[in-house]
Parts: structure tokens; C-alpha cells; sequence
């Protein structure tokens, strides 16, 4: 089985996240783009095209940042769909246990 090739989109949902992605692309060479493109829900929007690394940089400096954006990902050449946000929510570390041997 192959393994799927992923494309990530951000809608940015304000100018000021908008303005902070822009700069970000501009000032440190990120690979993005923006783009207008047809999502599963047959909505056209403007969406910045960008690798995953940026998307997780972007979801990381969301509340020091006060960012505003809709997260949406592609597998192959399927339809773009909006990416549900438990992907990117920090997993809570267990405590180990000691299991009773009787």
C-alpha cells in the first residue's frame, strides 16, 4: 500500500493572521503560497497552501500570537477538507504503574 501524500492549508480568519503568515513566508523563506481553491463543501476560498512543519508552528504561537485560522489538509488528489483540531493537541503523558504480579 502506498503511503498518502499529504498538502496542508490555513485560512487565516482576520487580517492581523493573515498579515502574521505573510510576513512569516516573506521574512524566513517559507515554502507557501496563497491560493483559491474548492473545498469538499463546493465553498471556494483563499487558502495559504504550506508544508505540515508550519502548520504546527502556526497551531504553537496561536494563543501567544492571538491567531485566528482554520486548518485544512488534502490527502493525494482528494478533495480538501477542513483538519479536525485533536491532531494537534499535545498527548497527556501516564504515569507509570507498578501491576499487581498475583
Amino acid at each position: 500500500m502506498n503511503k498518502r501524500e499529504y498538502t496542508w492549508y490555513v485560512e487565516p480568519m482576520d487580517d492581523q493572521t493573515n498579515a502574521t503568515i505573510s510576513g512569516h513566508v516573506i521574512e524566513k523563506s517559507t515554502i507557501a503560497e496563497c491560493v483559491a481553491v474548492k473545498c469538499v463543501d463546493n465553498e471556494r476560498r483563499n487558502l495559504w497552501r504550506c508544508n505540515f512543519d508550519f502548520v504546527k508552528l502556526l497551531h504553537a504561537s496561536k494563543e501567544s500570537l492571538n491567531l485566528r485560522f482554520r486548518i485544512y489538509n488534502q490527502a493525494d488528489k482528494g478533495p480538501i477538507r477542513r483538519c479536525p483540531s485533536f491532531l494537534f493537541r499535545k498527548k497527556k503523558k501516564r504515569k507509570a504503574e507498578l501491576k499487581p504480579v498475583c
